[in-house]
Formats: structure tokens, sequence, C-alpha cells
């Protein structure tokens, strides 16, 4: 799943742990810059998808039992739909490594408690 990935991205692994405060962080970061266009369950359903002319991915990929390696997810996030001609923006000016590392935690815990 590296092929395709630039080499700036390319092997990174999450380096924090699946804890409450964790979760807590990423589902909060969900609500603020993913739950418009991904939906409650990230199913890419969210209010914003009737203005899109591209719809967004479901993320249950991501929620597969960690079928999506770290990297890819992290170089989704940070750089956005550009390098897949999708409209999603880019979070690497938004959102720091904890910030898109917490994210990525809780996209892969199904996104609990939302």
């Amino acid at each position: 799943m590296t092929a395709g990935i630039p080499a700036a991205y390319r092997y990174r692994r999450n380096p924090l742990r699946r804890s409450p405060q964790t979760l807590d962080k990423g589902r909060r970061l969900y609500g603020e810059h993913c739950l418009a266009c991904h939906g409650p369950f990230g199913l890419g359903d969210g209010e914003m998808v009737a203005d899109l002319d591209v719809r967004p991915p479901s993320l249950l990929y991501l929620q597969a039992g960690g079928v999506t390696a770290d990297d890819y997810a992290y170089w989704a996030i940070a750089e956005g739909g550009a390098p897949l001609g999708t409209p999603m923006p880019a979070f690497k000016d938004v959102l720091d490594d904890a910030a898109i590392w917490s994210l990525i935690t809780y996209l892969k815990a199904g996104l609990p408690e939302y």
C-alpha cells in the first residue's frame, strides 16, 4: 500500500496509543474538520455532500481492523484530495502531527461515541 505515497510520508507509523484522551481529541477534530463531508459514521454522507462534485469516500476501510496503513492515512489527511482528484482540503497546515495522529486513531477505532 506504500506504492504511490510520496517518500516524505512513506513508512510513517502512528506514535499515539489508543487512549480515552487520544480518542476524545480525535472525536473533536473529526467533528470540526470531517463530519460535514464524511458524515457521523464516516460513510461520505455529510450535510455538505450536496455541494460537492465528488462524493467523499466511505471511511469504513479505516475501521476494518487496521486495513489501511498509517502512512497512507496520514498522507491522505495531510495532503487532502488533490493527489487523488477530490476536493478534500489539505490539513498539513491546519493540524499538527499529534492532531493528525489523534484523528487517525479515532478513525481506526471506528468513530466511537459520535
